[in-house]
């Protein structure tokens, strides 16, 4: 069984939300990062070592971050904006 981490707004706890719920496959919704600093270099760690294999990017993730991830996780974006009406296969 696949296991996918939905959030509204990820804020602080995001990689705890995804640490909560071992062997996930996807993180689905709003990262709430907006720049390219020490948290976000975390947090594309934590999807890398625990090895997420598929990410949505929503809403409070900015361009810049979207950027950024699809850069260095290219591999796992599978939507750089998931909005209403998104239709998603897993």
């Amino acid at each position: 069984m696949k296991k996918v981490i939905i959030v509204g707004a990820g804020m602080g706890g995001l990689t705890a939300a995804a640490y909560l719920c071992k062997e996930n496959y996807a993180v689905l919704g709003g990262f709430h990062l907006k720049e390219n600093n020490n948290q976000l270099n975390l947090t594309m760690k934590y999807f890398i070592e625990n090895k997420i294999n598929k990410l949505y990017l929503g809403h409070c993730t900015s361009d810049l971050v979207i950027d950024v991830m699809k850069e260095n996780l290219s591999d796992k974006i599978e939507l750089d904006l998931l909005k209403c009406g998104s239709i998603i296969e897993l």
